[in-house]
């Protein structure tokens, strides 16, 4: 689920959420994972903190992006072996003629 917070409100709402759900904190603008406590020691050590308050921040279960992630490498290795065989088979066929 999205959440883009606006202000320090909405900030430690989404850290409360993640919380609750024990979930994380995903930005997917900055590629970043956040722990809701280290999300929230920062916010607490900075109070200017901000760490792009419009950036939609994704509430994610990591196991399930890890899993997700795995799925991706997977379907990767498969085309890039169709492919290394479909290059071999070609060169193969070359040498033959």
């Amino acid at each position: 689920m999205i959440r883009p917070p606006k202000d320090r409100f909405h900030l430690w709402h989404l850290i409360r959420e993640a919380k609750i759900g024990k979930c994380w904190i995903r930005s997917p603008y900055k590629r970043h994972w956040y722990t809701p406590e280290q999300l929230e020691d920062r916010a607490k050590a900075n109070p200017d903190f901000d760490i792009g308050m419009d950036d939609g921040f994704q509430i994610i279960d990591p196991i399930a992006a890890l899993k997700e992630a795995d799925e991706k490498i997977a379907e990767m290795q498969r085309r890039r072996d169709e492919f290394a065989n479909k290059m071999i088979e070609y060169y193969k066929s070359l040498a033959k003629s």
